[in-house]
């Protein structure tokens, strides 16, 4: 397997919508899905194709936590990487 991304950053604008952005530091994965949980309730994965390194989660955070893990997917494996926890009022 090829390196694991790096530099998750989330960034939310005045309606709440979420822009995550990465470095793809792969060549060789399928593409990436995001798993999204708002207070403490899970939310399916969005899928993303491969060599993306940004997704856009356009349902508004509203107040409370809300926790974005962002996955590799290669051929065969599914890794969790990277975490990213915002706290909206």
């Amino acid at each position: 397997m090829s390196e694991t991304p790096t530099g998750l950053t989330a960034t939310k604008d005045a309606k709440g919508v979420v822009t995550l952005t990465w470095v793809d530091n792969s060549t060789d994965e399928v593409g990436f899905e995001v798993q999204k949980e708002d207070n403490q309730t899970t939310r399916p994965t969005k899928a993303i194709g491969p060599n993306v390194t940004t997704y856009i989660d356009d349902v508004p955070h509203t107040n409370g936590r809300h926790t974005l893990i962002l996955y590799v997917l290669y051929l065969l494996i599914c890794i969790m990487i990277l975490i990213i926890h915002l706290q909206c009022q």
